[in-house]
């Protein structure tokens, strides 16, 4: 598993690519450490070819986290597969969801309840 991060605007971007599994380096502290608090951050998960329950929980931890900051999460470039997985669990309710990074700034930067956490 790989992470890079930038900057689009004012949203903080975090692109995961390989598989979340149970051999991937990523822990839920690495992600928590780059959303913003009160701020906005988007993971782009285009790269991303499998997801298992220890991912489902770091996207666990990442709701409560914004949802106590007072961050916003946008996910984006989620395959069918993955957004499949994440509608079953009832993940999806819990963050923004937009098709690429380009929309899913634009949600997030023109979102009322963002733009009051600001």
């Amino acid at each position: 598993m790989k992470l890079r991060t930038r900057t689009v605007g004012t949203v903080a971007v975090i692109s995961l690519s390989g598989e979340l599994d149970g051999r991937s380096t990523l822990d839920g502290d690495q992600v928590l450490d780059l959303i913003p608090r009160q701020g906005r951050a988007l993971l782009d998960f285009t790269d991303v070819s499998y997801l298992n329950s220890r991912s489902l929980r770091i996207l666990l931890l990442v709701y409560r986290h914004a949802q106590a900051s007072g961050s916003q999460v946008a996910l984006v470039g989620l395959s069918e597969r993955l957004r499949s997985v994440l509608l079953a669990v009832g993940f999806l309710s819990f963050f923004v969801v937009a098709a690429d990074v380009a929309t899913g700034v634009a949600l997030l930067t023109n979102s009322p309840e963002a733009s009051a956490t600001a």
